[in-house]
């Protein structure tokens, strides 16, 4: 009776339960898959999953890229995420059988049961079904048909280009449902008498417009909750309204000044009190001297504003006491004790080259900076170096005294052209976790950081019989340091980064643009036997092309590394065969490059030479 009992308990076990389940709960399954490993995993278990992606292609996974074949066109077709790039598809060792085996030899039969309980695979009715359509997006000159035709579930709409907003949403059937309207620099007649009827439901609108027909354009709104508000043409003269849109919490406003010499009076702009997020563009030009500290709701959580000359001695921030994040267009150097001790998110954007950093302006509190330069760098220095940029100067001479030491997130956003050489400084904050710049020394990088974002040159040009330069992108050639010159007591050796890192972000150069081949490659060996990082980004100017890896060493040599993309499934096991002699202690492997041809598929090689 005992091995009868044990016999049952293993066929029950063996039973796959999950194809029991209707469509309508694998699909909200497969919305909670966000990556490679839970796709695998789902994968093994579902035989209606199978089908449902070779059979329907209607699947969409929230984060993970997948590829197939469309049969009849031999086109590679895509989920929507950056697949396409993924590989083809499984150049290492990987999981190519895995899914070969998967999704090959697969009979597939609709029982009448499985069609009673809602489990057709009809592409054109169960997606419809499952999910009612929320947003849609409108183009061109003539869409007011799309309009009439729009199902009524929509919530949200884009009204993109030159497309006309219509004189009224009231007359299509999804009036009572919208709560977002997105118009991106909308054609509005100039009549006055015109005025667009935008339904009182709207919680959400970002709208560009030529003008303002009225300053009380927005105040029958009163649900709005964020509000952003382009306007190209705004005379100096001219009042705006918020203050009856006591739901509104978020607003953003950039106004195109005419005359442009002119300025605003801050009193021309009437906020509602209930605000918590406020962004004001430095292209509104408020006037100096105009805007008082009552301008500023109290319940303000983040603030983006233009200051400079006597508005720090007219305005004080201090009453703000829930204030957090605080970003300030910097006309003027900001004084010590303006900013207040609450905001644990700076950002400065220094306008001018002349404006610096003084000791005590930003509080210790700070625990992430933002530092950001563009402005002009031509014609403006005696030298050819940065060190006539005054901030850069104030950082580099004193970081100890201008950099908060509980800071734990720094950005560097100083445009290439204006910093020309690598950001070095002799003294970080201790506790400092994230680094992000353009040229950094790593030479001097804490210990402490487990992530950085860094722009790199090419290490080397390599000629190839096709006739190109091919440029090998590499960590250490931003200043080819050795594997020795590494300062940091916390690292071994044989590291070019501390071992704390364990996501590197890099920035290629446009160097690659003169390679009219759009061909290069990046050491990857390098990262995987010389640093800890587990998550690589790859940056490059193709096409707005990025590459995100994962990199596992699956034991202490290195010797088999898993890597696989994060928004695709490419990748695989790398096995690294060991040289006969090691250089300064190093496992010695042979070099192993990342190679980014165009939009050709990745390829992860021994040489940087093209693959066919």
């Amino acid at each position: 009776m005992m091995i009868n009992n044990n016999l049952q308990d293993n066929q029950d076990n063996q039973k796959e339960y999950i194809t029991k389940f209707p469509n309508i709960v694998l699909l909200h399954i497969i919305r909670q898959v966000t990556n490679n490993v839970d796709l695998i995993c789902l994968s093994l278990s579902c035989k209606k999953l199978y089908g449902m992606i070779v059979g329907s292609h209607h699947i969409t996974f929230s984060s993970v890229g997948y590829i197939y074949i469309d049969v009849q066109s031999h086109w590679l077709v895509d989920n929507g995420v950056d697949v396409r790039h993924a590989s083809s598809l499984f150049k290492l060792k990987s999981f190519k059988s895995l899914f070969k085996n998967a999704l090959s030899n697969q009979l597939l039969i609709s029982e009448k049961e499985d069609n009673d309980n809602d489990t057709s695979f009809n592409n054109n009715s169960l997606m419809i079904n499952l999910y009612a359509q929320e947003e849609m997006n409108f183009h061109g000159y003539k869409c007011h048909t799309r309009y009439q035709n729009a199902p009524i579930s929509i919530s949200r709409i884009y009204i993109k280009g030159r497309s006309t907003v219509p004189p009224t949403f009231s007359m299509y059937p999804f009036f009572d449902n919208l709560n977002s309207v997105y118009a991106d620099a909308p054609k509005v007649p100039d009549d006055p008498d015109y005025r667009t009827l935008l339904p009182r439901t709207l919680t959400q609108l970002d709208i560009g417009m030529q003008k303002l027909t009225s300053p009380n354009y927005f105040q029958s709104l009163d649900k709005l909750v964020e509000l952003k508000v382009v306007l190209v043409v705004f005379d100096h003269c001219q009042t705006i309204n918020f203050n009856h849109l006591h739901n509104l919490r978020k607003l953003s406003l950039t106004l195109g000044l005419v005359p442009k010499q002119c300025s605003i009076d801050a009193s021309n702009i009437q906020l509602p009190p209930n605000l918590t997020s406020l962004a004001l563009s430095h292209f509104c030009n408020l006037g100096q001297n105009t805007m008082t500290t009552q301008f500023f709701p109290t319940g303000l959580i983040e603030l983006e504003v233009e200051l400079g000359g006597h508005d720090y001695s007219s305005i004080s921030l201090s009453h703000l006491t829930s204030l957090t994040r605080l970003t300030i267009h910097c006309l003027t150097s900001v004084p010590p004790g303006f900013i207040p001790r609450t905001v644990l998110h700076l950002t400065l954007d220094i306008m001018f080259y002349d404006v610096g950093l003084l000791e005590g302006s930003i509080p210790d509190t700070v625990e992430s900076l933002t530092l950001e330069y563009n402005g002009q760098t031509d014609n403006m220095f005696d030298d050819d170096d940065d060190e006539g940029i005054t901030f850069i100067t104030d950082i580099l001479n004193n970081p100890t005294t201008i950099l908060p030491q509980s800071l734990k997130n720094l950005t560097w956003n100083v445009s290439t052209a204006a910093a020309t050489t690598p950001l070095s400084l002799h003294s970080y904050p201790p506790q400092l976790e994230y680094l992000k710049g353009g040229l950094i020394d790593i030479n001097t990088i804490p210990s402490t950081l487990t992530t950085l974002d860094l722009i790199i040159h090419p290490q080397q040009q390599q000629q190839q019989q096709i006739g190109i330069q091919i440029p090998i992108y590499s960590i250490p050639s931003i200043n080819q340091l050795d594997n020795n010159s590494h300062t940091d007591s916390n690292n071994n050796n044989n590291n070019i980064l501390p071992n704390n890192l364990k996501k590197l972000i890099v920035r290629i150069l446009p160097e690659i643009e003169n390679n009219n081949k759009q061909l290069f490659s990046f050491r990857l060996d390098e990262i995987i036997n010389q640093t800890s990082v587990g998550e690589l980004t790859i940056y490059t100017n193709i096409s707005d092309r990025h590459v995100q890896l994962s990199i596992r060493r699956l034991d202490s040599k290195n010797a088999n590394v898993l890597v696989v993309g994060d928004k695709s499934l490419f990748g695989g096991v790398i096995q690294q065969k060991q040289q006969k002699q090691q250089i300064n202690g190093n496992y010695n492997y042979p070099p192993l490059y990342l190679t980014i041809h165009g939009e050709y598929p990745l390829c992860i090689q021994s040489t940087p030479a093209p693959y066919k």
